[in-house]
Order: C-alpha cells, then structure tokens, then sequence
C-alpha cells in the first residue's frame, strides 16, 4: 500500500497487494522472523494480510481534506515483486511484527489532521528497507 500526506509517508506501504489467494488466513510467518528471512509463500502470505487489513487489494482511500491518500496493490503479484527487493537488502532488520504494526499505523493514520509520530518500526522500515530519510521522525520516535 501507499500512504502518502502530510508527513503520513509510510512505505511500508509502497506495497502492492492480491487477495486472490487465501494464504492471509492462518497464523502466517513467525512475527519475530526478519523480513529478508521470509520464504515465497510467507511473503505472500503478509501481502495479503497487508491488503485485508487496508480494505482489500485495489483499495484507494482519499482523506476529505487532501492531507492524504492510501493505496493498495492491485494484486498479489504486483506485491510481492514491490517488496521483494527492499526486503532483501541487508540494511532491512526489520520484523514481520514491525511490518503489521506500521501497515496498521499506516490505516489508523492516514487521514490525520497533524502530524503523528511515527513508530521507530516504521521509522526502520523507511529507511532501513526503502531508503527513505526519516532522521528527524527516527529521533522523535525513539528506538524499537
């Protein structure tokens, strides 16, 4: 997913996403596991529990005040090929768990009339697996 606004940009959530398979059921990847540790099908599986959570692939939220919008992947596909590449550079530590976190921060704050503190989890997921800047948000949020 996309989140995009003021001072909402979460990565996290540059990610496509497909409902198309059922994998998001069941209790999926350990959430303790490092993302560049995840196997085919666990990868799949968090894209689409990362769609179900925000509405479902294709999914396109725009905030009333254009502060904002969030964008979900067309499909599953489109997901996995997005991740995949971020996810596997060694600079990315992060944690399935931080990966839900932040997709669930992402929802809760995309239409925010000011700007929330990001988690340092997503702060880490930013820079750490998207290359994002995120120095003055990592400070604010402290450390995970």
């Amino acid at each position: 997913m996309r989140v995009a606004g003021r001072g909402v940009s979460l990565l996290v959530i540059g990610t496509a996403l497909s409902c198309s398979s059922s994998s998001a059921s069941g209790t999926g990847p350990d959430p303790t596991k490092k993302l560049d540790a995840l196997s085919p099908t666990e990868v799949q599986w968090l894209c689409d529990w990362t769609a179900k959570d925000q509405g479902g692939y294709g999914t396109m939220i725009t905030c009333d005040a254009g502060q904002g919008s969030l964008e979900v992947p067309a499909d599953q596909a489109s997901c996995v090929t997005d991740v995949t590449p971020h996810w596997s550079q060694t600079t990315c530590t992060s944690t399935v768990g931080d990966w839900m976190t932040c997709a669930q921060w992402g929802l809760a704050n995309v239409c925010a009339m000011t700007q929330p503190t990001k988690p340092a989890a997503c702060v880490a997921i930013d820079v750490g697996c998207f290359g994002g800047d995120d120095t003055a948000t990592a400070q604010d949020a402290g450390t995970h």
